[in-house]
């Protein structure tokens, strides 16, 4: 999982200059080409996995002590 500092600046260097590669960002950034690629392809933010099936788990119990 990358950092959101990183995702944000994959974001942000295709933003300012679109006719940049993804070869070229991943230079700079220090990440895979195909991190880069699934950056830009997805829509959000990312997401710890492992922290959002905990908020799962909390609101599940809860319901259950209620």
């Amino acid at each position: 999982m990358i950092s959101m500092e990183i995702w944000s600046t994959i974001k942000n260097l295709k933003k300012v200059n679109p006719t940049m590669g993804s070869r070229t960002i991943a230079r700079l950034t220090g990440v895979s080409k195909n991190t880069v690629k699934k950056v830009l392809r997805d829509d959000g933010a990312p997401i710890d996995k492992n922290k959002s099936h905990l908020q799962i788990q909390k609101s599940k119990v809860a319901n259950f002590s209620s």
